[in-house]
């Protein structure tokens, strides 16, 4: 499903449920752009201002007026000669009536809107500055398998597992004996995308760094290009690729199998913030929808039944948590939206079971009020949408696409994709 926007006066993503998408290798709710490119099957463009019949200018009250009709009056003849007529030979018949001339056939140069005249708002210049446009990602955003508003791990605890696909956070990155986008399902223009530093040992694969900060390697390799807004160090590793500093590269045994520049303004292609900001309104549009089926509890399992379409089931965070096992049930042409009400909200080993034709890459867990979210254990195939939740996860396992605030810890996740609404 996957998101799509509109140039309209302030940037608003256009995000619905069928906003939700997925960039997969084979298509996989950005707008359900994600994975439908359109991801995620929102694909409807939100009118602008410029669409508001109100607001619409009828070109023809803009243009010349025309020469004049053949049934126009022509103007009468100077019984003075031409030598008398005021208006020179040269002056092409018509383009100043004679005042008998009915009233209004050809309007006076001077009453004719100039551009400089044009109501402001009607029509606005395709320069106008104050007219915005959407932020232009450089990937679809639910291409990634890890998105964090925040920091992951620090540089006191570093976070240490691995993730299957690539990854971003607003913030800084830490990572230990760790390895990123190994699978490299879709193709990124960089593994890891980072707004401030950087600190990696163990591999970034199938793609490189774009980081705000600093870049700090040891005992890692980066296949790829880095590009940084602050210095290279490290005690030891390999870059395969070019790397571009706005700082240097400091004295540190990091070898670099591409050019190296120094001392370049940093640029990120990747406007975090927004992605942020996109996840965050997907959330509440999932938590805006209206729940058309309800789960249903076999003695501790939670079965929730699915029909063709979209489904959408409301719970609390602590039933979810006390069941031992949820288990969907449906067809092939149905997606599951299961909005998770609390602040608090936890996930054990609980188990995870798809029946008829149903599969996980059409399920989305929505904790929209949570502001804190554990995992421990299990394993979770799963779609874990928690944008505002500071998220502890030291064990386990998810398989699907994992958006929190922050995260700390070292659980796993791994690649699995959304599948397009239809």
């Amino acid at each position: 499903m996957r998101l799509r926007y509109a140039r309209i006066a302030t940037w608003t993503p256009v995000l619905t449920l069928a906003a939700l998408l997925c960039a997969c290798p084979e298509p996989a709710w950005e707008d359900a752009s994600p994975p439908g490119d359109d991801d995620e099957a929102l694909d409807d463009a939100v009118p602008g201002e410029g669409d508001d019949p109100e607001m619409e200018v009828d070109a023809e009250g803009l243009g010349d007026s025309g020469p004049l009709d053949d049934d126009d009056p022509a103007p009468p003849d100077d019984p003075a000669g031409d030598d008398d007529d005021p208006v020179g030979d040269d002056e092409p018949e018509g383009e100043v009536p004679d005042d008998d001339d009915p009233e209004g056939e050809v309007p006076d140069d001077d009453d004719e809107p100039a551009e400089d005249d044009e109501p402001e708002g009607e029509v606005p210049d395709d320069d106008d500055e104050s007219i915005d446009t959407e932020p232009v990602f450089p990937f679809e955003p639910w291409s990634l398998n890890v998105f964090v508003q925040g920091d992951i791990g620090s540089q006191a605890e570093p976070y240490e597992s691995d993730f299957e696909g690539g990854a971003a956070a607003g913030g800084d990155v830490w990572f230990t004996s760790f390895s990123l986008n190994w699978v490299g399902p879709v193709a990124l223009p960089k593994s890891l995308h980072a707004g401030g530093d950087v600190g990696v040992t163990g591999a970034i694969d199938n793609g490189g760094i774009e980081a705000g900060g600093d870049v700090w390697i040891s005992w890692a390799s980066v296949d790829g290009d880095v590009v940084a807004g602050g210095d290279l160090t490290g005690t030891s590793g390999a870059i395969a690729g070019d790397v571009v500093l706005a700082g240097s590269k400091l004295v540190g045994p990091v070898s670099i199998s591409g050019s190296l520049t120094e001392g370049q303004p940093y640029a990120p292609s990747a406007d975090l913030g927004a992605m942020g900001a996109m996840f965050v309104q997907t959330s509440a549009t999932a938590a805006a929808l209206p729940p058309t089926t309800a789960a249903s509890d076999h003695w501790g399992e939670l079965v929730i039944e699915l029909v063709s379409g979209v489904n959408v089931v409301e719970i609390d965070a602590d039933e979810l948590l006390d069941a031992w096992g949820v288990t969907f049930d449906g067809p092939a042409d149905a997606w599951a939206v299961v909005n998770v009400a609390g602040e608090a909200a936890a996930l054990d080993g609980m188990v995870w079971a798809y029946a008829g034709d149903m599969e996980s890459t059409r399920v989305l867990l929505n904790y929209f009020e949570a502001t804190s979210l554990l995992i421990t254990g299990g394993d979770h195939h799963v779609n874990i949408l928690a944008p505002f939740a500071a998220t502890e996860f030291p064990s386990g396992l998810v398989t699907g696409k994992l958006v929190v605030a922050s995260l700390v810890g070292g659980g796993q996740v791994n690649w699995a994709c959304w599948t397009p609404l239809p």
